[in-house]
């Protein structure tokens, strides 16, 4: 009763397609020079190489990349993530590996892959998102450009629990009381 039937056949569609890497993105021409990304997201990743080209091409299939870093980090994983990787990073279109960096380590656990990443962040924001899991595109170019407009010290978003087995959404809202892209002092 939460899903909508737009967002049910949009993702019946995804899980559905063959895993095809930054299709959208691949003739986009790079932007010349670099500006400082207001997000830095952190995709920490351990054994999880049979999701990561729809969890990175969730972050990636919109307009808004320049206003975005991704950081993965390969905590010693003992299946192929690491080949995995490298093949999304040669698929990607120029634009698209300006804005990934990958970082492979021994394993250290969740919080070394953490670490990791805010020693080489540069956004003003940052963000952990696990290797299965996959943002809105569309609400991630939203919520990019809010964070180019605001100086708030946190930024609280919802999320959505994705039960594909039983096709349902639902919604995670711990902050009812508060309003989207509203800051509050």
């Amino acid at each position: 009763e939460t899903a909508s039937q737009k967002n049910i056949k949009k993702e019946i569609k995804l899980i559905k397609q063959k895993p095809v890497m930054l299709d959208r993105l691949s003739n986009e021409s790079e932007k010349k020079g670099k500006q400082q990304p207001v997000l830095s997201i952190v995709v920490p990743t351990y054994n999880a190489a049979q999701y990561l080209k729809n969890t990175i091409k969730s972050m990636v299939d919109h307009k808004r990349l320049d206003l975005l870093e991704i950081i993965i980090v390969n905590d010693g994983s003992t299946d192929n993530t690491e080949e995995v990787i490298k093949e999304i990073l040669k698929a990607a279109s120029p634009v698209v590996k300006n804005v990934i960096t990958f970082i492979n380590k021994e394993n250290g656990g969740h919080g070394s892959t953490i670490n990791a990443a805010l020693e080489v962040a540069k956004g003003k924001y940052f963000r952990i998102v696990d290797a299965d899991d996959r943002l809105d595109s569309e609400a991630l170019e939203k919520h990019l450009e809010f964070l180019a407009r605001t100086d708030a010290d946190i930024v609280f978003t919802n999320t959505m629990h994705d039960l594909s087995v039983e096709s349902v959404f639902k919604p995670d809202h711990k902050y009812d009381f508060m309003k989207p892209h509203v800051v509050y002092q």
